[in-house]
């Protein structure tokens, strides 16, 4: 039977093949790999939905932002110096990519950043073609473009390119040269869509990079901060009367290398920026590894909500939440403090004060609070859990007794004024104690030469109030509004979380007096879904008070 001459071709031309591979392979197609990550790769950033990113940004400026294009195309064109023709290349709805580099040898990280576009290619023949064209092309690598300015047109800042579909820009040429494709053709596939900032490190760059500049970056301080401390040391020939410094940077050596093991023990780390309609929002979030430092902090860190903080009266301007366990402990807190003061304190003194201090804390539990409120009168406002209500009240005293001891008297002598101390019992239940400091009639102390304390148990809560003013009393700051009432703080408690170990409130008109009306800031430190959480709020009235603090730090 004859088979169908197809068929019989078919078969040669299989035939023929299979005795070509037995004799040499298969010429392989010219395929160029994907782009690796660079080597000196710090982080990945990306903008989701730039459109909108921006619109919402703008709006958050306030009067000055809206100055600004309200197109980011626009803006984009007209900060590289590109043609304006080259906006209507620019796509506002592809997330806009990059990447930080800390190259061996280079004293600040190196910035990459991909604008995508509709073609690359048509955007490389607009600008370098024809008789007017400011740019040349030159080949920088397979699949890269770099564009360089024409004879007598002026350079652009930092180098420009072009691979595949996105416009590049990079603070050098050997940054382009060596992350312009990986930005272009895998950070792409990776990049936040919603609308908002997020910058990403992966656990290699967390423990070869990231980890190695803080440290660095550390020792340098602190080798010149031991300096400083070594030069006033021989210049007064002595060490200082409290706090020596030799003790603080022990400590603070201690808490950095505590937080550097935990990025080095993390799988990754996220920050995240998300403009909205009343504030901006920020969280800076770390996957712990399956063992580590990382692993241990959010195992062991105690969480709950950031409620107690706002039980401060609505007028605080700042407030400090604290978790503790949920059951006292005397923990150490008094050791530390004895050693502030060293050889100072007698052995029969350093145990009272180490005793006071343990005292206290075991009447305490779970949540502390501490505030600051302006009006109206100023004064310092604490709240804490209480485990045994009817031991907070002594040991409270007993503290308050510790500027009797001679070290402690000696030391507030300097600072503030010589103390002397009356506690007394109010008609309120309240305990009362009065704290005054002798000094010289030109002593410019700027802290009031007496001050006033409240203090008393209720319900499971011990409340202590310190103030200038006599007439203030807890049972005034009882019957005022809770910043619960504010509602941008009950929305930003709801988006921050239940699981807070730490949370600030603060007001940036504390900062800069004559501000807003209303500019709070809310931050908090804990737990999101098994991963170490840092998130911060920033008002929209707040923001333009804080770009102010920046200015007058940076102006000479």
């Amino acid at each position: 039977m004859r088979l169908p001459l197809c068929i019989l071709l078919c078969a040669g031309l299989l035939a023929s093949g299979a005795c070509r591979s037995k004799e040499a392979p298969a010429p392989a197609p010219s395929v160029i790999a994907e782009a690796p990550a660079p080597a000196s790769l710090v982080a990945e950033l990306s903008v989701g939905n730039p459109k909108e990113t921006w619109q919402r940004l703008r709006l958050l400026g306030g009067t000055l932002a809206q100055a600004l294009p309200s197109s980011l195309a626009v803006l984009f064109a007209t900060s590289l110096g590109l043609p304006p023709a080259a906006a209507g290349n620019v796509d506002e709805a592809v997330p806009v990519v990059g990447v930080l580099l800390a190259r061996e040898g280079a004293t600040e990280p190196d910035l990459v950043v991909g604008v995508h576009v509709l073609s690359g290619a048509e955007l490389v023949a607009s600008l370098t073609l024809g008789d007017g064209a400011k740019y040349r092309k030159v080949e920088l690598a397979p699949r890269l473009v770099r564009l360089v300015s024409a004879p007598g047109a002026a350079e652009p800042r930092g180098a420009l390119g072009v691979s595949g579909n996105y416009l590049l820009l990079a603070s050098g040429v050997d940054a382009l040269r060596e992350a312009g494709r990986f930005v272009a053709e895998s950070v792409s596939k990776r990049a936040r869509v919603e609308p908002g900032f997020t910058l990403r490190a992966n656990e290699k760059v967390l423990k070869s990079s990231l980890v190695a500049r803080l440290r660095t970056t550390w020792q340098a301080r602190r080798a010149g901060l031991a300096a400083r401390d070594r030069a006033e040391r021989d210049a007064k020939g002595r060490p200082p009367d409290f706090a020596d410094p030799e003790v603080l940077l022990s400590g603070v050596d201690n808490t950095v290398e505590s937080w550097l093991g935990v990025l080095e023990s993390s799988r990754d780390l996220s920050l995240e920026l998300t403009p909205e309609a009343d504030r901006l929002q920020a969280e800076l979030l770390l996957s712990p590894g399956a063992e580590g430092a990382a692993a241990l902090m959010a195992r062991e860190l105690a969480v709950g909500s950031l409620g107690p903080l706002l039980e401060l009266p609505a007028s605080a301007r700042l407030g400090l939440l604290l978790r503790g366990d949920a059951q006292p402990s005397a923990g150490g807190f008094g050791a530390s403090v004895a050693k502030l003061f060293g050889e100072r304190l007698n052995e029969r003194d350093a145990a009272r004060l180490v005793t006071a201090f343990d005292n206290f804390s075991r009447a305490r539990r779970g949540a502390t609070v501490l505030g600051f409120v302006p009006s109206p009168a100023p004064g310092l406002v604490l709240r804490c859990e209480l485990s045994e209500n009817g031991s907070f009240t002594d040991a409270l005293t007993e503290v308050l007794a510790l500027v009797q001891l001679p070290a402690v008297r000696s030391w507030l002598g300097e600072l503030v004024g010589t103390p002397t101390l009356e506690v007394s019992q109010a008609a309120s239940g309240e305990r009362r104690a009065k704290l005054r400091f002798r000094r010289a009639p030109a002593d410019p102390s700027p802290l009031p030469s007496t001050l006033f304390l409240s203090f008393r148990a209720d319900g499971g809560v011990g409340q202590v109030l310190l103030s200038p003013d006599e007439k203030l009393s807890l049972t005034q700051l009882d019957a005022v509004p809770k910043l619960a009432t504010v509602t941008w703080l009950a929305k930003g408690q709801a988006q921050l979380g239940e699981e807070a170990a730490l949370g600030l409130f603060a007001d940036a008109r504390l900062a800069l007096p004559g501000g807003p009306d209303e500019a709070p800031v809310l931050l908090s430190f804990g737990k999101k879904a098994e991963r170490i959480s840092l998130g911060l709020s920033l008002s929209a009235a707040a923001l333009p008070a804080v770009a102010r603090l920046f200015a007058l730090e940076k102006s000479p």
